[in-house]
């Protein structure tokens, strides 16, 4: 598959009405190969993957997956609430590994990009403000901090993304320098990058560092993966300092080992502090796929 350039075009206006911006980052300056069906399209992936994978239909998503009780997984997690895009199934088997393994940085930007979109879109409040000066709107309300920031020259109006239950700063989850040389980036970072850029929410990658390095978690069961983490992580003492409410931020939670490793150190820094998840895709096993299919059948169309 390649997604060199082929042609150079010129990007079209977005199709998203209420928000075009974010398309803005999903869409390829020139044509290229749509990453999962390999048709020629100006996005990265195209109009049609996209409606395949039925992000927007997703509604049992939208919430605290820890409160549910449905994922096992979550039953000893040490984050206070999880966001996730989607359960780790097609087109995330294929996309995360070529995220992750093949060099393809373009797909961080798609996931943080449907992350805001499908998700915090729904999850947090949404506020349309008039924009009669065609530039961006700051709010001035204590109790309503501008988060998503989005221009539409033809409708001249801003989207804001207003809950005061944001989380104040991200943390990516970090991998070792070493591993990170091996890849090319911490995936993690650049979809955490994505989100800032949309959201306006800061980064804070110096706040937690992989101090050791050790086995890939994807070669071992959950048993050694607890094992294998013992005391991979070092906190910072100061960077978070001034921060109440965090959000780790990550691509694929299979057993939760990482995440609850990482959060038990930011606890032993910072006691206080609230810990939110968000991560792009979740692991799950057959019967909690068949008794979501039986309860939210229709939701799953």
């Amino acid at each position: 598959m390649s997604h060199n350039n082929c042609t150079t075009t010129h990007r079209p206006s977005s199709r998203l009405d209420t928000c075009p911006k974010l398309f803005g980052c999903v869409d390829a300056s020139y044509i290229n190969a749509c990453y999962l069906c390999d048709e020629l399209s100006d996005r990265y992936i195209c109009q049609s993957c996209e409606a395949l994978c039925a992000l927007r239909n997703r509604s049992f998503l939208d919430q605290n997956l820890v409160s549910t009780g449905h994922y096992p997984q979550l039953l000893s997690a040490d984050f206070d609430c999880l966001l996730v895009l989607d359960w780790y199934q097609y087109p995330w088997t294929t996309l995360v590994p070529l995220l992750k393994f093949h060099k393809q940085a373009q797909i961080g930007k798609v996931l943080g990009t449907w992350f805001v979109l499908y998700r915090m879109y729904r999850f947090y409040d949404v506020a349309t403000l008039n924009n009669k000066k065609n530039k961006i709107v700051t709010h001035t309300q204590d109790n309503l901090a501008p988060r998503v920031r989005c221009e539409d020259t033809q409708t001249q109006s801003a989207l804001y993304l207003t809950s005061q239950h944001l989380p104040e700063a991200m943390v990516p989850i970090p991998l070792h320098p070493k591993r990170e040389r091996q890849r090319g980036y911490n995936q993690a970072l650049l979809i955490a990058e994505t989100i800032s850029e949309l959201t306006g929410i800061p980064v804070v990658t110096d706040a937690v560092q992989r101090s050791q390095y050790t086995k890939a978690q994807t070669e071992l069961d959950r048993e050694h993966r607890l094992a294998n983490l013992a005391d991979a992580f070092s906190v910072s003492l100061t960077k978070l300092g001034h921060y109440s409410h965090i959000a780790l931020v990550d691509d694929v939670l299979t057993t939760g080992s990482t995440l609850n490793t990482v959060c038990n150190a930011l606890y032993k820094q910072y006691p206080r502090l609230r810990i939110s998840v968000w991560c792009m895709t979740i692991a799950v096993d057959d019967t909690v796929v068949e008794e979501f299919c039986e309860k939210h059948l229709d939701h799953l169309q």
